[in-house]
This record gives structure tokens, C-alpha cells and sequence, in this order.
């Protein structure tokens, strides 16, 4: 009974739980909201959800991307994720993106952005 003692005082007190720790593999989440401008046509809401999705084909640090339009809120979001902070940036500074980003501003009255490792 002793040893048990001993090896849960070694453990994170509070739950019996080892102490919590910054997992080696995490991800990064990149999300954006766009409020669409009142006069963007079902077409370029189309248009900018394709360009944001073809992304993946030719940023190899972009993991995963998901692209939604909710015509109720007349908004569209973006759901990214990336192995790395830096893998984020590259993706960020990449001229393919760049040039969606030229494409999206004519269109968006504004944006919403959350980025969070998990």
C-alpha cells in the first residue's frame, strides 16, 4: 500500500492524474467568419468558397480545410488546420493565398478570426 502512496503522490494531486502537459503533435485551428457585403451574388459566394477549398491542392502546410456558406446570416466560414504555428504563417504568406485574399475583400464587410491549438 505504501508504493501506491508513494506513486500517487507522484502524480498530479489534485485528480490523481499525471501533471498535464503540452502534447508534442498538437494542431493548430485556424477559423474565419465573413459577414458578406449585401450585394455579393450567390455566384461569388460560390466562387470564393472554391478558391478558399483549392487552396489545400497547393499549400502543402494546409491539413485540412472546411468552407461553409450560411445564406440565413448571410455569412460564410472557414475551418482550417495546420500541423504548426509556423506551418499557419507559411500558409498566411503564401501567394496562392494572397491572391484568394485579393478575390475575398471585395466581397466581406468585415472578418472573425480564431486561431487555437488542440
Amino acid at each position: 500500500m505504501k508504493d501506491k502512496v508513494e506513486e500517487a503522490s507522484s502524480l498530479w494531486p489534485a485528480a490523481g492524474m499525471p501533471l498535464p502537459h503540452k502534447r508534442e503533435s498538437e494542431m493548430i485551428k485556424h477559423i474565419v467568419v465573413w459577414p458578406m457585403k449585401d450585394d455579393v451574388t450567390d455566384a461569388q459566394k460560390t466562387e470564393m468558397k472554391l478558391r478558399l477549398e483549392a487552396l489545400k491542392e497547393v499549400i502543402e502546410e494546409l491539413v485540412d480545410i472546411e468552407v461553409g456558406i450560411d445564406d440565413d446570416n448571410d455569412t460564410m466560414s472557414l475551418v482550417s488546420a495546420f500541423n504548426s504555428e509556423a506551418d499557419l504563417a507559411a500558409y498566411q504568406s503564401h501567394p496562392a493565398h494572397l491572391d484568394v485574399v485579393g478575390f475575398v475583400k471585395p466581397l466581406v464587410a468585415g472578418r472573425a478570426v480564431c486561431d487555437y491549438a488542440c
